[in-house]
């Protein structure tokens, strides 16, 4: 396989730029962790580049995109390292999966190789534990897991790295039975147990078998809780925990996890990011070839070299101004700007600079050169005025006399002409008023309208005048009597016979039966979800080769806090008994009357030990949408386990 499909300074998919290599001793031959940086968003990602020869890559990306899609749906797990994007391109020889930077510290660098302090341990084992189950469910496996793969954060937060990828990249086989599978993942579990009591990393794959000195090492640590004593025991003995949920129940109850407890300290700078001599060891490369590209990030401001060199800049300038008295004046300022300062755009010289620094005035011209001065208009031709011509007003004259040139002054008029006649307008243009006409336009009168006296007009003799006030009025009232007539009689009328029509109940008493639309899972207000509700359904299909279970309550007797399950009918009816087909026999399953919020509470209707076909049979029946069947106590299976196993459910 190739050692040098990814190297510092490459870009993925045109986006992700390789910058450094992450721990060495994290990586495996088919691919290796780098620092990147995402140029679409400047922001700082992990990406774990494939070989893209190697034969596990399918499998590796195959994993990645459902590890992805678990990410992206409604459900995400927190403790999880979130998977951004998944890079698989065959064109650019390109297979990498981008994700989140792991937040928080490796579980390894807490660790010395002295004894941890069992409950932490207890506590850690117990959150790691859940969040293996709970991916599980959704066919995501981690099955390779060592303290390299988990993060713990200040606030006290497991975060697991690898899901999915880590079994790909391995070769495991994910085709094998899924409580093969489970088995092996609980082994797992208990291995990483066992050695994080011991302070030690979890051994390479493959040197460690479940009858090992690790286990029987960790079993004789002093102070150590009966729990993990007997998680110890079973696995010596052959009787380990069977699935990551089953050992979760051999862990409850933990405490809070406490980073105070672990021997090391680690500091709170990032140490994942490898040396650059154990970068070139693990490689295999010399100095000659490890010419790696420079990867320039962003500089938010200016930097001490450029403030330097703007030093040396303003310096000049105090110079250029000292100078200033003994230089002639310049055509222009030929000055431009030799560099550009970093990241913040060009900086104005002109602030902030002393008086006189900065780009000289514009020189004045000498006398003789420029433009010319606009040449001067010719004098107006001498006409005498028109007699009959308007004249403006001699306040207009006065305003204006300075601006007008003598030649274009009006001349006097003798006294014995008089003052001209004012120009006459006619509405019917006639304009001989202003064209010099002699006869001046007469205007034309409008006709008058008479006016007419106001005389009050004599009724004629036989004509009536009609009042539609007093009309209005005689309306009103009978319409007001026709009312309370009516209001009067409806008021003493007797009432009509009401038929109150009984809703139709569906139960043996109509000959048909009660239909069950659907069933829920519930547990007590305050307890760990232990059974899981997938697959509850199954009890109501019809089929009685399905079959649910719960959980296997290894205890020396079956009393538990309870669980049970709300049946929906599809509407009300009336109950008479319920049939429940078991495989296991004894316990307590009772019938209640009550909601699913209250499984415990309204009332006990019947109750019965369990046996192949259990009938639960109330004294009367009754009439209900819903009900509760409630455990007390497991049946005991006929291999001897304390579980509740059921075919079918069978309202009658």
């Amino acid at each position: 396989m190739s050692t040098s499909f990814a190297h510092a300074g490459k870009r993925i998919a045109d986006r992700f730029e390789l910058t450094e290599l992450m721990d060495p001793q994290a990586f495996t031959d088919a691919a290796r962790s780098w620092v990147a940086r995402d140029t679409a968003l400047s922001v700082q990602v992990r990406a774990i580049v494939i070989d893209p020869d190697s034969p596990m890559r399918d499998a590796a990306i195959d994993a990645a995109r459902r590890t992805a899609f678990i990410h992206t749906g409604h459900d995400a797990d927190p403790n999880t390292v979130a998977i951004m994007s998944v890079i698989a391109d065959e064109d650019a020889s390109d297979f990498a999966l981008i994700t989140e930077v792991p937040p928080g510290r490796v579980l390894s660098s807490f660790l010395d190789g002295t004894p941890v302090d069992p409950e932490t341990v207890r506590a850690l084992l117990g959150e790691v534990a859940s969040a293996v189950n709970s991916l599980r469910h959704h066919g995501i496996r981690h099955l390779c897991l060592t303290t390299d793969d988990i993060y713990l954060t200040d606030a006290g937060q497991i975060i697991v790295d690898g899901y999915g990828i880590r079994a790909a990249l391995a070769g495991k086989d994910m085709s094998r039975p899924s409580g093969e599978l489970d088995r092996e993942e609980a082994i797992g579990l208990t291995v990483l147990l066992a050695a994080v009591l011991l302070g030690r990393p979890v051994p390479e794959l493959g040197e460690l078998d479940v009858e090992t000195e690790l286990f029987v090492e960790a079993h004789d640590l002093a102070d150590l809780p009966q729990p993990l004593v007997d998680i110890f025991d079973h696995e010596l003995s052959g009787e380990g925990a069977v699935s990551p949920d089953d050992l979760m129940l051999r862990l409850v109850p933990w405490g809070e996890l406490d980073l105070a407890r672990f021997p090391v300290n680690p500091s709170k700078t990032d140490a994942s990011v490898a040396s650059a001599d154990s970068v070139e060891e693990f490689l295999g490369l010399d100095d000659t070839d490890n010419e790696l590209s420079q990867v320039q990030w962003p500089k938010l401001g200016r930097s001490e070299a450029d403030a330097d060199t703007d030093g040396a800049d303003d310096a000049d300038a105090d110079d250029a101004e000292a100078n200033e008295t003994d230089i002639a004046i310049e055509p222009a300022d030929t000055r431009v700007p030799t560099k550009k300062p970093a990241f913040g755009g060009w900086r104005s010289r002109a602030q902030g600079l002393p008086p006189g620094v900065g780009n000289p005035p514009p020189p004045s011209l000498p006398a003789g050169l420029g433009y010319p001065p606009p040449p001067s208009l010719p004098p107006a031709p001498k006409s005498p005025p028109s007699p009959t011509a308007p004249f403006a007003s001699e306040t207009s004259l006065a305003s204006d006399a300075s601006a007008i040139p003598a030649t274009q002054v009006a001349p006097e008029i003798p006294a014995e002409f008089g003052a001209p006649p004012p120009p006459s307008v006619a509405p019917d243009n006639n304009w001989g008023g202003i064209l010099g006409s002699d006869k001046p336009a007469k205007k034309k009168k409008s006709p008058r309208r008479p006016i007419l006296p106001d005389l009050e007009r004599e009724p004629r003799e036989n004509e009536t005048k009609v009042d539609a006030t007093k009309i209005t009025i005689v309306l009103l009232i009978l319409v007001v009597l026709i009312g309370g007539w009516f209001g009067i009689r409806g008021l003493f009328k007797p009432f009509d016979d009401v038929e109150v029509t009984t809703p139709e109940l569906y139960g043996n008493d109509n000959g048909v039966a009660p239909v069950v639309v659907s069933i829920e899972l519930i547990e007590p207000d305050g307890a760990d979800q232990l059974n899981t509700p997938e697959g509850v359904e199954l009890i109501i299909d019809g089929d009685p080769d399905t079959w649910w279970n719960s959980y296997d309550y290894s205890a020396e007797s079956g009393a538990t806090d309870g669980f049970g399950f709300y049946v929906q009918l599809e509407r009300l009816s009336t109950v008479s008994a319920v049939e429940l087909t078991l495989w296991g026999t004894g316990g307590n399953i009772q019938l209640r009357e009550t909601v699913k919020e209250e499984p415990t509470g309204g009332n006990l209707l019947a109750q019965s030990a369990g046996s192949t076909t259990t009938t639960l049979t109330p004294a009367d029946s009754f009439v209900a949408e819903g009900f509760v069947i409630w455990i007390t106590d497991l049946p005991v299976t006929p291999e001897g386990l304390y579980q509740f196993y059921t075919a079918e459910l069978v309202v009658y």
